[in-house]
């Protein structure tokens, strides 16, 4: 249900998908167009105000044009995006008598560090 009801209203905000409503059109399609449209329109904001906001003189476009960055990036999951290092979780095997043990892992710490 949600997902119908969320299909229907992107494509009713992107110019290229009303007809598509009740078709077989993915909301995949309707998204990836919904998408492009909204970051034409971020596009066209941030255009019009750059000289304003990097003039120095307008904090108020300043402002805006660090938002539409912003909600650019959100738009494009750029939010979302981590290192491999934080999604690859590490194993590290340490081998010999229990006394090397703490030593050898202190060691590990301080090279990674």
């Amino acid at each position: 249900m949600m997902r119908a009801m969320t299909h229907r209203f992107l494509c009713s905000q992107s110019p290229a998908c009303p007809a598509a409503i009740g078709t077989a059109r993915t909301a995949e399609r309707c998204l990836q167009d919904y998408r492009r449209l909204e970051l034409a329109r971020l596009e066209a904001l941030q255009a019009s105000h750059w000289a304003a906001a990097t003039s120095g003189d307008d904090l108020k476009a300043a402002e805006l044009v660090l938002k539409v960055s912003a909600q650019r990036s959100k738009l494009l999951g750029l939010d979302r995006v981590t290192s491999e290092a934080e999604e690859s979780p590490r194993s590290i095997l340490v081998v010999g008598a229990t006394g090397d043990y703490v030593g050898d892992l202190q060691r590990i710490v301080e090279e990674g560090s």
